[in-house]
C-alpha cells in the first residue's frame, strides 16, 4: 500500500506513522491493526484520506495521519502500529479535486483488530445561493471486521433500523435505542457506535465501560458542548430581555447585546 505522509502526528500515538515509516520498514514494531478499503465507485474515488480526531478536555482537533491509494479492483488495505485506540475520520478522494470534502465515517482503530470499509456512494454537497437552500447527502458506507468492527456493524444497523421506523419521534427512538443499549451496555463495539453517532444517554451503559478512555472522553466532548450550549442559550436569553419593548435606555446591558 502506498502511504503518504502529510503531517508530523501531535501525539506519539501511532509511532511507525510519527517517524515517516510505514510499518514494513520499522523492524521491532510489528503491525497490529489493518484496515481494508473497498469501493466500486473507481471512477470517482480515487483513495482515503485518514485523520485522527484529538480530544482534550473537551475540545477537539485534528490531524492528517496519511493518505491511501486505491489498486485497479478498488481495494486497499492499510496496516499499521497502533500503541492504544485513536478515533479517525475516513475521507474519500475523488478524481475531480473540486469535489467537496465529506467524511464518511468516524470511528476508533482499535489495535489488534481488522477492520473492512466499504464505501457504497460518495454523497453529495449542493449550496443553493439563490433560496439558501443546503442539500446534503449523507455518504453511504459498511464498517464491519473482526470482533470490535462486528459488533459495530451490528449496532449501527439496529439503531438505524429504530431511527428509521420512528422517524418523527425522537422521544420514541432514543427511548428504543436507550433500551437496545441496556442489553449491549459492556460492549465497546456497541457503545463507540452509540456514543459517536446517536444522541447517547451515559446512564444506561455499564460502569466499567464508562471508564474507557475512549467513552471517557467522549462523555467529557459532550459535557462540554451542553455547557457552552446552555451558556450560549443564557446569554440570548439575556440579550433578548434587555432589548424588550419598553425597555429603557438607561436600563439596557450593552455588554449582552
Amino acid at each position: 500500500v502506498y502511504v503518504k505522509i502529510k503531517k508530523q502526528m501531535k501525539y506519539s500515538i501511532v509511532e511507525n506513522i510519527r517517524e515517516n515509516l510505514t510499518p514494513n520498514q520499522k523492524p521491532n514494531q510489528k503491525p497490529n491493526f489493518s484496515i481494508t478499503f473497498k469501493t466500486e465507485l473507481t471512477d470517482e474515488v480515487t483513495g482515503f484520506e485518514i485523520v485522527q480526531t484529538l480530544i482534550d478536555n473537551g475540545r477537539t482537533s485534528d490531524s492528517q495521519i496519511g493518505e491511501v491509494d486505491l489498486d485497479a479492483n478498488g481495494e486497499t488495505t492499510f496496516s499499521t502500529y497502533l500503541e492504544e485506540p485513536i478515533i479517525v475520520y475516513v475521507f474519500p478522494t475523488y478524481t475531480d479535486a473540486q469535489k467537496p470534502k465529506s467524511y464518511s465515517l468516524l470511528f476508533p482503530l482499535i489495535p489488534g483488530e481488522k477492520a473492512v470499509f466499504t464505501l457504497n456512494s460518495t454523497g453529495s454537497y449542493e449550496d443553493d445561493r439563490v433560496t439558501g437552500v443546503t442539500t446534503i447527502e449523507i455518504p453511504k458506507h459498511e464498517l464491519t471486521g473482526s470482533g470490535f468492527y462486528k459488533s459495530w456493524n451490528e449496532t449501527e444497523k439496529e439503531l438505524s433500523k429504530i431511527a428509521n421506523g420512528n422517524a418523527n419521534d425522537r422521544e420514541k427512538t432514543e427511548s428504543l435505542q436507550r433500551e437496545y443499549m441496556k442489553r449491549h451496555n459492556d460492549n465497546l463495539g456497541c457503545v463507540m457506535q452509540y456514543v459517536l453517532h446517536w444522541r447517547a444517554d451515559y446512564s444506561v451503559l455499564s460502569k466499567k465501560i464508562l471508564q474507557n478512555p475512549m467513552v471517557k472522553q467522549m462523555k467529557e466532548r459532550g459535557d462540554a458542548w451542553a455547557k457552552e450550549s446552555e451558556e450560549l442559550l443564557k446569554k440570548q436569553n439575556e440579550a433578548r430581555a434587555n432589548t424588550a419593548p419598553g425597555k429603557m435606555f438607561s436600563d439596557l446591558d450593552l455588554q449582552n447585546i
